[in-house]
């Protein structure tokens, strides 16, 4: 299932433009390597060079064209980023470890469903979705149904 996911949420990320899906990519694998290097004695170096780096591409997205700069705004960029900032300062602070699954990693960062609406989740309770066998049963289905269609009224 959450390969589905994960390609449904590559595929939405792709059908606004590559240069979103490129903005995502550096966003995400920059944060899976720093997490990496945190526990090393320069390890605030990194976690303020990675996010300086991501902190940068928001920032220039957001303010540029209002210069009359023509540059590419990500969709979704304030939530991915203010996300690796979250999971790079909780691994910092050492409340979880650094994920070692690029997968799992890649998945919480693109996971579709929360750059629409919110809010930014901490790593370690994504994991635990990610994590947890899902089947998918008829009882599923209708109860995803019903809450879409609460959702919708």
């Amino acid at each position: 299932m959450n390969i589905v996911l994960f390609i449904l949420s590559i595929a939405i990320y792709l059908s606004y433009g590559f240069s979103n899906f490129i903005f995502i990519i550096f966003s995400m694998l920059t944060s899976f390597i720093a997490a990496k290097f945190l526990k090393s004695k320069n390890g605030k170096f990194v976690l303020w060079i990675t996010i300086f780096a991501n902190a940068i591409l928001l920032v220039l997205s957001k303010f540029l064209p209002y210069a009359g700069i023509n540059f590419i705004s990500a969709v979704g960029i304030s939530y991915y980023t203010l996300q690796v900032i979250s999971y790079l300062v909780d691994v910092y602070k050492e409340k979880y470890e650094a994920e070692q699954n690029l997968f799992y990693f890649a998945l919480y960062i693109f996971y579709i469903p929360h750059i629409f609406i919110g809010p930014i989740i901490r790593y370690d309770d994504m994991k635990e979705q990610i994590l947890k066998k899902k089947k998918i049963t008829l009882d599923n289905l209708g109860d995803g149904r019903f809450k879409n269609s609460l959702g919708l009224i």
